[in-house]
């Protein structure tokens, strides 16, 4: 499996809902993942307008699709011209075809 349910702390951190998101920690060179757009750490949460908890719901939801549209969050380290470096979150939108 490339993606995991986030833990409880991850979340909170986050500042997420309760019970959402999927944490991306493994794409395969070459896979529909890959090819998709999502990155390693990535966080899904949600296919087609309907947040996602778990990877078993995700799977559940894309099952008989050729596609699924997701939305994800994506974190990363960004450094200004002073050389000061932040984390940037920024939510976009993929599409993720299946066959």
């Amino acid at each position: 499996q490339c993606c995991v349910s986030l833990l409880y702390s991850d979340r909170a951190e986050l500042a997420l809902q309760p019970g959402t998101g999927i944490l991306v920690h493994a794409v395969a060179a070459g896979s529909p993942v890959e090819k998709a757009g999502l990155r390693f750490l990535d966080i899904i949460l949600e296919e087609d307008g309907q947040p996602v908890k778990d990877v078993n719901e995700l799977v559940a939801l894309c099952e008989k699709k050729k596609s699924v549209k997701l939305k994800i969050l994506r974190r990363e380290k960004i450094t200004d011209a002073a050389g000061n470096t932040s984390l940037q979150k920024t939510e976009l939108s993929l599409l993720l075809n299946l066959g």
